[in-house]
């Protein structure tokens, strides 16, 4: 088997993962996961554009599609239908941002043992407008 199927998760956990370390690292909320998701697409493009082959867990991002103003990922709607189904996350008063549930968080995150990767996305992330709030 290739590394690269080796070391691929499903980019919800990959999400959640990186979620999590943001959530340690002060920045508790996100953007909207539905209506308002370009940040969300553009963070996955980026990673895939800049971090592979260096970290081979991003190959589970897959294909995006240019039908519209910006990359759109192929797989957003299946990692959606995952923060649905999983509960980890929440609205809060009327805002489109995302929050986790903190009583959620995994107690080891599988990622912690590759924190040059989350660092990695949450630098690219930082760069992404409306990506965190200030």
């Amino acid at each position: 088997m290739p590394v690269a199927e080796e070391k691929c998760i499903h980019p919800f956990e990959l999400l959640r993962c990186f979620m999590e370390f943001c959530v340690d690292k002060g920045k508790t909320s996100f953007p909207p996961l539905y209506t308002g998701a370009r940040p969300w697409h553009e963070l996955l493009y980026a990673m895939k554009d800049n971090l592979l082959p260096r970290f081979t867990e991003l190959y589970c991002v897959s294909k995006f599609d240019w039908d519209g103003p910006h990359p759109t990922s192929r797989r957003w709607r299946e990692i959606q239908s995952c923060f649905s189904v999983s509960g980890i996350c929440h609205l809060r008063g009327g805002s489109p941002r995302v929050y986790l549930y903190l009583d959620k968080k995994q107690e080891n995150n599988p990622f912690n043992t590759n924190r040059e990767l989350l660092e990695e996305m949450f630098n690219i992330a930082s760069g992404i407008e409306g990506f965190f709030e200030d």
